[in-house]
This record gives structure tokens, sequence and C-alpha cells, in this order.
């Protein structure tokens, strides 16, 4: 079945890499999105690499003793890169089977092992190559790949952080970014010939995220980059997929966590705001003052050193930035009537707290890419289905943004499906696909 799709999700559509389809770089972009938005709040270094945390057993490895994965030192991690122990935990209490980060982990080592060149190709898609490299490269990845697929059927996921504090480093979301990165590129490079392992490759890697359990909102980040970056991959290549593997997608589609993830990311923070007291608590008025001027814009340092300085205006604030991140965690799943309903009536109250205001007029930001993600899913899942079961599966599917039927309207070529959720770009987001011959 040839089912062709054109959309308007983004400015920056995916290309081909000399016959090659190349991953989107979306994430990538995220997670500096992520890493902006948090430094105010709760900055934890993403900058060193963990090795393999401990397990009731060895992983066994799917290469020969040959192929072994070095340990990341010798993979050419940065030097003084440390192993966080498992924290909280003797060796009695480690879980039984198989840890899913060491897998990941190894898949990191591996992936360090390629060359500066290689590395380049996998981080910046955009840029063509020959055949031949990417063909090299691709063969590069298959080890990685395996890997990250063996990880999907792991009995337990632990990085080894223990309880997360303020001041945890989370060196994991590094290692996630890169294997997806490497994991986007490998299912667009065999879409065209293999689009049902393509798939799969999209399957296992969408299982990366969820390892990290401790949920904040730059995990949250990251995962919705990383959703939207799959979604665009299977809408530049639906034109090869047959009915087999149209429906594969679908499933895959119907089977994301992204909503859950969402929503725990927001939970996630709201649960964080006691660690983040506690270690304001404990500094001295000096080391506060001092983290207020390397941490806030100049023209509301004098209003924030006021709270900073004031134990019980501080506590007040944790909690009113403790509710929104609550509340926010249900709201990830309002129509955006709901929403702004609500929104309307919290915000009323921000004028009293300055410090919640500075940061969470950044958290909208945040939802505002959340909704965007669900609803291109939501309607590359409409589109796929209609392709399958033609125009009646129109009104099965909702816009999440609307709680209806997505807009849809027949084009000279096939349909078009619409949303009044506007993208980064302003504009409302719509696809256009090209029915079968």
């Amino acid at each position: 079945m040839k089912a062709p799709v054109e959309h308007r999700l983004s400015q920056l559509p995916l290309r081909r890499v000399k016959k090659t389809s190349s991953p989107s770089r979306t994430f990538v972009a995220g997670s500096v999105l992520a890493a902006c938005l948090m430094a105010l709040w709760f900055w934890r270094s993403v900058g060193t690499y963990p090795q393999t945390i401990p397990e009731a057993a060895p992983v066994s490895s799917p290469f020969p003793a040959s192929s072994e994965p070095p340990s990341a030192a010798a993979a050419g991690g940065e030097q003084g890169d440390a192993s966080p122990a498992a924290k909280d935990r003797s060796g009695d209490s480690i879980p039984a089977g198989v840890n899913g980060t060491n897998l990941y982990l190894k898949a990191s080592a591996l992936l360090k092992q390629l060359s500066e060149s290689e590395r380049k190709m996998i981080k910046q898609p955009r840029e063509e190559v020959s055949e031949a490299e990417a063909k090299a490269l691709f063969e590069k990845l298959k080890p990685i790949l395996a890997l990250i697929h063996e990880a999907v059927g792991a009995d337990y996921y632990d990085w080894g952080l223990g309880k997360l504090s303020y001041d945890t480093t989370l060196p994991q979301y590094r290692i996630i970014m890169e294997l997806a990165q490497a994991a986007l590129w490998s299912a667009a490079y065999r879409f065209a010939e293999d689009p049902a392992g393509a798939l799969e490759d999209l399957a296992a890697r969408a299982q990366i995220p969820r390892s990290e359990t401790h949920k904040v909102l730059i995990g949250g980040l990251i995962a919705s980059s990383m959703e939207k970056s799959a979604l665009e991959v299977i809408r530049e290549n639906a034109v090869y997929l047959n009915a087999s593997t149209l429906a594969r997608a679908r499933t895959l589609l119907a089977e994301s966590t992204f909503d859950q993830d969402a929503r725990g990311s927001f939970a996630g923070e709201a649960a964080f705001s006691d660690s983040i007291s506690s270690k304001i608590t404990a500094m001295s008025p000096d080391e506060r003052l001092k983290w207020v001027r390397s941490s806030v814009d100049a023209a509301l340092q004098p209003a924030v050193e006021k709270i900073f300085l004031d134990p019980e205006r501080l506590a007040d604030e944790i909690r009113f930035i403790k509710s929104f991140n609550a509340k926010m965690a249900e709201a990830v799943t309002w129509t955006d009537a709901q929403f702004e309903a609500w929104s309307s009536q919290f915000t009323a109250g921000l004028g009293d707290y300055p410090f919640a205001a500075m940061l969470l007029t950044s958290v909208y930001g945040v939802r505002d890419a959340i909704r965007q993600v669900q609803v291109e899913r939501e309607m590359l899942g409409a589109g796929l289905a209609i392709l399958s079961e033609g125009p009646a599966a129109a009104a099965l599917a909702r816009d999440p943004g609307t709680g209806k039927p997505f807009s849809y309207m027949t084009t000279s070529a096939g349909f078009e499906l619409r949303s009044p959720t506007l993208d980064k770009n302003g504009r409302p987001i719509f696809m256009r696909f090209t029915s079968p011959k």
C-alpha cells in the first residue's frame, strides 16, 4: 500500500541522505530548552557517565567476546568519570534478573567508539554524506541497536542514583539522548527497504526514556522531543508502509506512554519541591544570596533575595510551586478550554509570588510543547487509520486540544486533517495524506 504523507508540523523537514532518510534533531533542541528552563530551579549536571550498575547476575552479551564493549573510560569517556553507586540498597536488596540500564551503558560505550565523523553524522543528520558512508555507519550501529532491543526485555531499570535530591547529578539523560539519536538514525536509514525493522527500532527506542524512574521536567522534555522525532520518521516514510507495517505503525502510536510520562514529569517536579526547600533552608544567608545572584536575572534579584532571606515567604513560594506542578500533572491531558479556564484562575494570584512567577511562566512552554506532540501523535494515528480503514475512521479520532474529531476534508490527492492547536511557529497543525492508488 502506498501512503505518502505531507504535513506542516515543522519548518525543518527531514531530508534524504543520498537515498536515505535522515532522522530529526528536535530532541537535541528539546534538551537545550530543558536545560535553560531548569537552570533557575534545579540545575543538575549531566556531564559525567556512569559505568555498570550492580545487578543480581551478569548481563549476557549478544556478541562474541572479541566484541564485548569496554568500560566507559576505555571507550573514551571523560577523565574522572565515575559510576554512581547504587544508593540506599545492599547487595541482597538488588532485584533479581537483568538491569536494563547496564545494556544501555554497554551500548553507550560502543557508541563512544565511533569516529568523530561518524558521531557527527548521527548528531547532524541533515548534512549530506555518501551512501557508502551511511551504509558503513549503519553496520556499526547494529550491535548498539541489538543492545537497545535486548534492554526492552530487561527485568528492571536502575541507573544507580538512589534517592533524588537537589544536587543529584543526572548523567543518564546524556546517555538517553545519544542512544535515542543513534536509534532514530538507524530507523530512518533502513525504513525504505525494511520498514518492519525500522518500526521495531522505534519501538525499542521508546523504552529508553522509560528507564528513567526519577521523573522530572527535563526528562519529560526529552521524552517529548523523542516522541516528536519518531512521529517525523514514520510520517516521512509512510509511503513504504504496506498493510502489515501500517498496522504495526498504528499499534506503535497506540502503545505510546507519552501522556503518562508527561504526567509523571510534572508529578516528579511537585515531589521534588520538598528537596529544594530543604536544600535552600540548609544554606546560610550568604549562600542563598550567592545562589540567587548566579541564577536569577538582575532585574528580579532584589525581590527574590527578600524571599530567600525570609524562611516563611520562601516556604510559601515553594508550596505554591508544588501545588502548580501537581495540578499540571493532571492538566496535561485536559482539553485546551479546560486548561485555559484553570490557568486563568490560578495565574491570577501569581503577583503575590514573584519567585514562583519567574519559574512557572516558563513551565507553560513545557505544557505547550507536550500538547503539540500529543496532537501530532493523534493526527498521524488518525491519518494512518483512514488510509487503512477509509474515511469513516476520521470520526473516531479525537483532537487532544478540543476533544472533538480533527477537521477532515478531501483534497485532489487524498485528504487533510487539521487542528486549531498551533505549532511552534504559531500556525495551526495540519497533515495532508495522499490516498493509495
